[in-house]
């Protein structure tokens, strides 16, 4: 069918029983991977992701990535999905991740993917074998289903674009392209790489890390902006601070203050504008350092937090570890 569902700008396919077709997908990833107390817990919270979906009549979003990569065929070895979609059991029981986000450590929170109350549309990106692009590619240049579709391949930096939906195609310039629903479909570097090739030798030696939690914040610490040099360097060098109690990606912000007793919006909210910039950009605002004030935030994390330009998504950093350096993560305490 043609009909297309437009939320945020986006155009996605419209799929005949989306929601129910996705729920009926993540069931059998979930018969697959939980069982006796594990499952009552993992089917709610998919029950809450899957409403999120349904709200954001993405369902077919998901359907459209998952029939693809059904139709060319792959395992989860050949893909290492973007972003902070490691954060949702429903990408996890449906094969798009390798990282089970209720039972991996450190922990992963949804509300980064989905946004808070479900307000941040959902984003496909993965990188993917060279094998598996190269089948991909070759799907979509002798594509002739129904679906509107316009692929841009970028052959500098190896990177294939699918959009979908009606608009302008002169103005779909790169496969990053926003504006427009896309799938995004990186090719895969090469595996089996050592820790330092993806972290600063001076961050593995001043943390001297050794599990994968410790792995992951070192990855954080590499890949922010301002977050390590004159920040948390400093801090680690006087003492102030150790290894494990350093800022190194969102998670760790949003955790620290939850720590201190913010209510769950305002830890978010404040996180989101820490990981984006805009406090060093533009400062605290008086109500919040009120309020830091009122749960004894140290002095250093108010600091600290005026220099960062950017915060690394933790569920990114585990993917990749997972992929590239052939980490497990740790499980979480039950």
């Amino acid at each position: 069918m043609s009909n297309k569902r437009k939320e945020w700008g986006y155009e996605y396919i419209f799929i005949e029983d989306a929601d129910e077709k996705l729920r009926e997908r993540c069931i059998k990833g979930l018969d697959e991977r939980y069982i006796d107390q594990k499952r009552a817990k993992a089917e709610k919270r998919i029950e809450e992701e899957l409403a999120i979906i349904s709200r954001q009549g993405s369902a077919s979003g998901y359907l459209t990535l998952l029939d693809v990569l059904d139709s060319v065929g792959f395992t989860p070895d050949d893909i290492c999905i973007r972003g902070t979609a490691a954060s949702s059991l429903v990408v996890y029981v449906t094969g798009l991740s390798g990282i089970d986000p209720l039972e991996s450590r450190p922990a992963l929170y949804p509300e980064f993917y989905f946004g808070y109350d479900g307000a941040r549309p959902p984003a496909f990106e993965m990188n993917v074998s060279p094998e598996l692009q190269d089948r991909l590619l070759d799907y979509y240049k002798h594509y002739s289903g129904e679906q509107h579709l316009t692929y841009r391949f970028d052959e500098h930096d190896q990177s294939l674009g699918v959009f979908i939906g009606d608009f302008n195609e002169d103005e779909i310039i790169t496969c990053y392209s926003i504006g427009v629903f896309r799938l995004l479909f990186r090719r895969m570097g090469e595996r089996n790489r050592k820790l330092s090739d993806f972290v600063k030798e001076e961050i593995i030696s001043l943390c001297d890390p050794k599990t994968f939690t410790d792995y992951v914040r070192c990855y954080g610490l590499t890949h922010g902006t301002d977050v390590w040099e004159e920040n948390m360097e400093s801090l680690l060098r006087k003492g102030i601070l150790l290894p494990e109690e350093l800022i190194a990606d969102r998670e760790d912000v949003y955790e620290y203050l939850m720590k201190h007793g913010f209510e769950k919006r305002t830890a978010f909210e404040m996180t989101d504008e820490i990981r984006k910039g805009r406090i060093c950009r533009d400062g605290w605002k008086q109500e919040q350092l009120e309020i830091m004030g009122e749960k004894e935030v140290s002095e250093w994390f108010i600091e600290s937090c005026t220099k960062i330009k950017y915060l690394f998504p933790r569920a990114h950093a585990m993917a990749f570890l997972k992929t590239y350096c052939n980490m497990e993560p740790e499980k979480q305490d039950t």
